[in-house]
């Protein structure tokens, strides 16, 4: 079995970040490592041993957390993730949040070092510290904390909704977007359509995890993070003749996570593009419950995906999706209804479930300052169970299935 010693010789702006690691010949090169997709890390048969990677990863490298799939794992697992480097007037606030660790820690004479040679889809979960700076330049320029936990205020006195409480954070949404899906904030949209659609993503997500009774405001969201008959196991979310993304034995595929994944091959699908590796999710569906940013993470990737057929809510949201004008589809909050739910909701008469969703959005849009747009409403819009001759986006993206 070969080693490989040591890590990394990075760039930091324009300066290089000399190594202390020494490289077996013949093993892999720092580019090769760094360029390495989890699931080709999983294919590879030699044991690879870390070293001295804490100081590279709270370099702030930015670059490489964009360029590096296996990095930011690799950091998580020293409890460094790399992050963006603070800067004047920035505030940085520590939590411990629930990731999704990849290998185990191993002491060593020398140093501590970070074996990666158990990389198993059942990932390990670990506890570990993480600084989130906010510098007014991510989704912190558009809702702040204080707004964001104004709008959800009325889970935080009802105990069935602890599980939200303590998951679904704003530090958590926070990373999520800024972290993972800048795109979020850092767009060609105009205002309105960048705050409409941050708008509309909150919306959609509190009336798909809402508390709310008859008769209440519209401050429920974010409550329940699972499907709430299914706290233990729904075996009707399994589909056995799944050959890609087949279901394990015992485990329950219900609805989890903010925007509730369901099926046992969208899970899949969803690991694949999480993590690169598709047991991941299938293994332990309920990161999507313990682990606040995955759980977002789920959520913003069915956000910003396109469907087949179906434009992504992002795209509709900032007006780049080309519209079906005799199919009713026309970008505004009704059209993204119709993505997520439309077979149940849209092409009839007003259900309360798209009422609940409108108004959660006339709320958000209030708290934002913004004006809400036109076409609220999906009554008047095919759903896409009926077959129309409408212009397909411009690429195809596999995402989750309908």
């Amino acid at each position: 079995m070969r080693f490989l010693a040591g890590f990394l010789v990075c760039i930091l702006g324009a300066h290089a970040v000399e190594s202390r690691a020494t490289y077996v010949a013949g093993v892999l090169s720092v580019d090769e490592f760094l360029n390495l997709t989890i699931g080709e890390y999983i294919a590879m048969t030699d044991t690879l041993l870390i070293a001295d990677i804490s100081p590279v990863c709270s370099a702030g490298l930015n670059a490489m957390k964009a360029t590096s799939k296996i990095l930011p794992l690799v950091c998580a697992a020293v409890g460094s993730a790399p992050i963006e480097t603070t800067t004047e007037n920035s505030v940085e606030i520590t939590t411990t949040e629930e990731v999704s660790i990849i290998g185990e820690i191993v002491e060593s004479e020398s140093s501590t070092l970070t074996s990666l040679n158990t990389i198993e889809a059942s990932a390990t979960d670990t506890t570990v510290n993480t600084t989130i700076v906010y510098n007014g330049t991510g989704i912190e320029s558009i809702i702040n904390r204080a707004t964001f936990e104004e709008l959800f205020s009325l889970r935080f006195n009802a105990e069935a909704c602890q599980k939200g409480v303590d998951v679904l954070t704003y530090d958590n949404f926070a990373t999520a977007i800024n972290y993972y899906y800048p795109e979020m904030v850092v767009n060609n949209g105009t205002r309105d359509q960048k705050y409409r659609n941050v708008a509309a993503f909150l919306a959609q997500m509190s009336q798909e995890t809402s508390g709310r009774g008859e008769g209440d405001p519209y401050l429920w969201g974010l409550c329940f993070i699972e499907e709430l008959i299914c706290d233990e196991s729904c075996p009707q979310y399994t589909d056995e003749g799944s050959w890609e993304y087949p279901p394990v034995p015992g485990v329950s595929y219900h609805g989890r996570g903010p925007i509730q994944i369901s099926w046992n091959y969208n899970y899949g699908l969803l690991s694949e593009a999480l993590f690169d590796h598709k047991e991941i999710l299938l293994n332990k569906p309920e990161m999507l419950v313990t682990d606040g940013v995955v759980a977002f993470r789920s959520a913003l990737w069915f956000w910003t995906t396109q469907q087949w057929a179906k434009p992504s809510c992002f795209d509709i949201m900032m007006e780049t999706a080309p519209p079906c004008q005799h199919a009713g589809r026309v970008p505004g909050f009704g059209w993204t209804t119709n993505v997520i739910n439309g077979g149940l909701e849209c092409g009839i008469e007003t259900p309360q479930k798209v009422e609940n969703r409108v108004q959660y959005y006339l709320s958000i849009t209030s708290a934002l300052d913004v004006d809400p747009g036109k076409y609220l409403y999906c009554d008047e819009m095919a759903n896409y169970s009926t077959d129309f001759d409408c212009p397909a986006p411009e690429t195809t993206q596999d995402s989750l299935a309908q």
